[in-house]
């Protein structure tokens, strides 16, 4: 997924790395080759989740983001379970975008 915006890491994203040993590029990584947005109606975030290595494990993860004209803003990043992501479609909190 390519775009000319720029991504920008919030404060709250660098924090929560930095507390779970997040390597620096994974939100990035995640947001650029993610095949999963959704929209949460809760948060009013986007989401991506994405697949990865983490923790010596495979492992969803999820990033929250906004995105104006000219930037990507990654909120947060956390692993998610799959009955997590199942239950937030099935309930109408998340929608595909």
């Amino acid at each position: 997924m390519s775009n000319n915006k720029d991504i920008v890491y919030s404060g709250h994203l660098t924090a929560k790395m930095s507390l779970r040993h997040i390597p620096e590029e994974l939100p990035r990584t995640i947001y650029e080759k993610t095949n999963e947005k959704y929209y949460d109606k809760v948060t009013k975030h986007n989401i991506a989740l994405k697949e990865v290595r983490y923790k010596h494990k495979l492992r969803e993860m999820a990033i929250s983001y906004d995105e104006t004209e000219n930037e990507i803003i990654i909120i947060t990043i956390h692993p998610i379970k799959s009955y997590q992501k199942i239950n937030r479609i099935k309930t109408g909190r998340w929608h595909i975008i």
